[in-house]
């Protein structure tokens, strides 16, 4: 078996580790769309992002269902911090260098062409209004040149627990949604920005679909609740010039990162 479809010890610790917390405070996980999860063969799944434990809740029903780890790309940075950073490693994410990422890009290919999974969100941060920020072509472009499905993806709720700018915050019950759909269409002579569109259009959907049915409903006035939705979470156009103000702050080599925004 290649190594790609193997997950490492370290995978299988992690994965035990969140999975069982997540049983001891009886979180109310609903998954839908495993139909439209590819059952063999590599494929590029791309969704949104709002919690540091997003990667293991996105791909704990694949790993169920095909015994294989969900490997992330990673910007190289979190590869230096202590405990977090040693997992990330040892179980088998993919470190990017923004600055160089070809061999990044490679290295994920070849996991694709070998029958493993990567996990890409295009967004490349959290966005503190909850919304979808504009999309990076990663995944296109990986889907395209491994000759891949393409397969979208949404989720709502894990930023309850945490989230970029708080801290984690147990939560007994706490519903979880997650929503997979079917894979993305595309031709190898698209231009790419026709096909990315079409994938954000994709994952807008289901992540509008996880909002609208989430258990409970919304309550007006909360923080993770988005805007749109009455909601205290600052609005998609302040969260956008928060990510503007981020890259900004990275051009001019500043240590000290921006406070993420909150209400």
């Amino acid at each position: 078996m290649s190594r790609a479809l193997k997950a490492s010890a370290t995978y299988r610790f992690a994965a035990g580790f969140v999975f069982g917390a997540v049983r001891l405070f009886r979180w109310r996980i609903t998954v839908t769309g495993k139909e439209h999860l590819p059952k063999d063969g590599g494929f590029v799944l791309a969704a949104n992002h709002q919690s540091a434990i997003d990667a293991f809740l996105l791909g704990h029903a694949i790993y169920r269902a095909r015994r294989q780890p969900v490997y992330i790309l990673v910007k190289q940075s979190l590869f230096h911090l202590p405990v977090i950073g040693w997992v990330m490693r040892k179980s088998g994410n993919i470190a990017v260098n923004r600055s160089a990422g070809a061999d990044a890009y490679a290295k994920a290919r070849q996991v694709l062409q070998d029958g493993g999974i990567i996990l890409v969100f295009p967004e490349q941060t959290i966005s503190p209004s909850f919304e979808l920020l504009a999309f990076k072509a990663g995944a296109v472009r990986l889907a395209r040149d491994a000759n891949v499905p393409l397969v979208a993806a949404a989720s709502f709720g894990s930023h309850r627990f945490q989230t970029l700018g708080r801290r984690p915050r147990p939560i007994v019950g706490l519903p979880v949604e997650i929503a997979y759909g079917p894979a993305v269409a595309y031709d190898t002579d698209e231009p790419t920005d026709t096909v990315l569109q079409r994938l954000f259009s994709a994952v807008a959907a289901l992540y509008d679909d996880t909002i609208e049915r989430y258990p409970g409903g919304l309550p007006a006035g909360v923080w993770w609740v988005p805007a749109r939705f009455g909601g205290a979470a600052p609005t998609h156009d302040e969260a956008i010039a928060w990510r503007e103000a981020v890259l900004q702050h990275v051009k001019t080599g500043a240590k000290r990162s921006l406070k993420f925004p909150k209400r």
